[in-house]
């Protein structure tokens, strides 16, 4: 890929700046002021106990995002670096409070996320094409949403259409390296009935190393959705959700064989995503509600290794399927509000293999076989939370949860939160509770096969779960309108934490073999600092600093692949009614990778200007990764982005509110 020179970014920086000064949406911070995730009722951001920052779409895509990962990665206290997870082909998965993404929960309107094969759901994979907002919430939540959320939770929501009527909304967007993104929505509302239509294509091409090996598959990943939203009668809203997603990746793998030679491997892989779900809300009594819901989704892969001029071949097909119900009842007693909820859930997973190989008369051989049994779990739990206001600003809440696991059998996770309110002005928040983490499909049995790589990662029936408590604190400010402080600090410790051990090494194919196990404890621990600042109705800007200390208590060292100081700032100005500017920069310090090994630090810097041409129709020009930080793929360890500077355009036609 030809980098873009120095003076075009530089050019297209000051071309933007002649207009004039940037702007803050109001719009877009008034929606995020509603949240869910953290409490699991809709209340505003400065009442919920629990601390849960969001950013919606319209925000997201003024930072130049197309996908839940490019959203969140400019959000402090959270990283999003693909190349933190280079063994699993470089999905973007998430880190918060130094716990990566298998212990960071991801859930689709609070229905928790499956197709995570290589314990890490790509968060690239999700467009934002049907997204209202992302909500996260750090830190220990097991008390309301279960296995997984040792780290934090981030809640993709999805909505109704806006306005009346019918609406329309298409995004075009084409990028330097040859990539481009289509996502659009059809959307019709009368007075008790809503439909939409969504559907998103993208396509990233092949990005080689230099010995030719793809460092970067081919990407083709589409999606296609249906929603439906009634109020048959006051107090009953249903909703009904429908969603396909296919993912298609097409790379190249290099395999040296002592003796035979380097082998050119064709590694394709396909995913098929199905999602549906239906959820009902029903006004019991003036001061009570009750929620349920029925969910099910089916993840599909094929993943294959080729082998060019040759009919050797091996084919894995490996399938994840889960069926849930969820009740959730909701109470509110004058200062107090009662949350009571019961869930279940099936959760079923196998692989297949299929080889063909050649033997030592020439002849084919074709070999089948199961690599993982049908595996069928389930899990049953109950749980409960106490939403109280003292007065005199003081509040409290606390909850737990009783989940019973058909492999692990019961774990209980109590969490208890409390808020302050001193003024106007100032806020406090603290939280204690417990995490927990039954093993995931791989960990538990999927054979993760990079032999090409030279080695391969077998799972482990006989983990326990991981278990942890975590503790937070912060602080908000605000002296005046236009000014907005936030200091917190967190610790987690984390026991039977899960990670690999060697087995053994195979000579002849030069193969070495892993295997997971509990390895014992770890900590983490850090703070955040971050300001606001609204400088005029034109310009605002954010900065915000992260540091993060992690220590592997075992073997004495820290955790792979933390940066411990991230720094992030961004600048929104308005140069007039059609005109605006954004401008973002995060810089993400060297992280520990082995002893005497460490990944590069960098500095990401993007910058979008957008024009309202008419009132149906925007336009956009930017440049991502623009100092052109590239990893260098013969490093090991190396997090820095895989693309170097990329410039995009596009246009968004429609109604931009939809």
């Amino acid at each position: 890929m030809r980098p873009l020179p120095p003076p075009r970014i530089a050019a297209l920086a000051a071309s933007c700046a002649l207009f004039g000064s940037l702007h803050f949406s109001t719009e877009a911070r008034a929606q995020s002021d509603v949240v869910v995730t953290g409490t699991r009722s809709p209340e505003s951001s400065q009442r919920s106990v629990v601390p849960t920052r969001s950013v919606t779409r319209e925000e997201a895509e003024r930072r130049g995002a197309n996908t839940v990962a490019d959203a969140l990665s400019q959000e402090l206290g959270v990283q999003v670096n693909p190349g933190a997870y280079d063994y699993l082909g470089n999905p973007s998965g998430i880190q918060i409070q130094g716990f990566d993404g298998e212990r960071v929960l991801i859930l689709i309107d609070g229905e928790r996320l499956i197709g995570d094969t290589g314990g890490v759901i790509d968060l690239e994979s999700l467009p934002l094409t049907d997204v209202e907002r992302i909500e996260f919430v750090s830190g220990p939540t097991s008390s309301l949403y279960g296995t997984g959320a040792i780290g934090g939770v981030v809640n993709i929501i999805t909505g109704p259409p806006r306005f009346p009527g019918l609406s329309s909304r298409l995004k075009l967007e084409g990028r330097s390296f040859g990539g481009h993104t289509e996502q659009g929505s059809v959307a019709l509302r009368d007075q008790d009935r809503w439909l939409m239509l969504d559907g998103s294509y993208a396509f990233s091409p092949l990005l080689e190393r230099d010995d030719g090996a793809s460092a970067l598959p081919e990407s083709k990943r589409a999606l296609v959705g249906i929603r439906f939203g009634a109020t048959p009668r006051r107090g009953w809203s249903a909703r009904l959700k429908a969603r396909v997603i296919r993912d298609e990746l097409s790379g190249l793998s290099l395999i040296d064989r002592p003796g035979l030679g380097v082998f050119s491997v064709d590694t394709p892989e396909l995913t098929y995503r199905y999602l549906l779900s239906t959820q009902q809300r029903l006004r019991v009594t003036h001061e009570s509600e009750l929620r349920l819901s029925l969910s099910s989704q089916w993840f599909d892969n094929e993943s294959s290794k080729l082998y060019r001029g040759s009919p050797v071949r091996e084919v894995r097909e490996r399938t994840h399927r889960l069926q849930s119900f969820e009740a959730i009842s909701t109470t509110r007693e004058g200062e107090r509000s009662w949350t009571f909820g019961f869930r279940a859930e099936t959760e079923a997973f196998d692989q297949q293999l299929e080889k063909t190989g050649v033997a030592g008369n020439g002849d084919l051989t074709h070999d089948s076989s199961v690599e993982v049994p049908k595996q069928t779990f389930g899990s049953l739990a109950l749980y409960s939370q106490l939403d109280w206001r003292l007065g005199n600003g003081f509040a409290l809440l606390p909850g737990v949860r009783g989940e019973w696991h058909s492999r692990y059998g019961f774990v209980a996770a109590p969490r208890l939160a409390g808020s302050y309110k001193a003024s106007s002005k100032v806020l406090f928040r603290a939280a204690f509770g417990r995490g927990f983490r039954v093993p995931s499909a791989k960990e538990y049995g999927f054979a993760f096969d990079h032999s090409s790589l030279g080695y391969v990662v077998q799972g482990n029936p006989d983990l326990l779960p991981e278990k942890s408590w975590g503790a937070s604190a912060e602080a908000q400010y605000r002296p005046m309108r236009a000014v907005k402080l936030r200091v917190g600090g967190y610790a987690n410790w984390v026991e039977q934490l899960i990670d690999t051990t060697f087995v053994g090494r195979d000579a002849t194919a030069q193969v070495d073999t892993y295997s997971y196990i509990n390895v014992g404890r770890a900590r983490t621990w850090g703070y955040e600092a971050e300001a606001e600042l609204r400088v005029s109705s034109r310009l605002t800007s954010r900065v915000g600093y992260s540091y993060l200390d992690t220590y592997d208590v075992e073997r004495q060292r820290p955790l792979v692949g933390r940066p411990p100081h991230t720094l992030k700032s961004s600048l929104d100005y308005r140069a007039s009614e059609h005109l605006e500017l954004h401008l973002h920069h995060r810089l993400v310090s060297e992280s520990y990778i082995d002893d005497g090994l460490t990944s590069p630090a960098f500095v990401s810097v993007g910058v979008r200007c957008a024009y309202q041409a008419s009132d149906q129709l925007k336009l956009h020009l930017g440049v991502e990764n623009a100092l052109n930080v590239q990893r260098q793929t013969a490093r090991p360890g190396d997090q820095r982005p895989q693309r170097g500077a990329a410039l995009y355009a596009g246009v968004v036609w429609g109604t931009p509110e939809l």
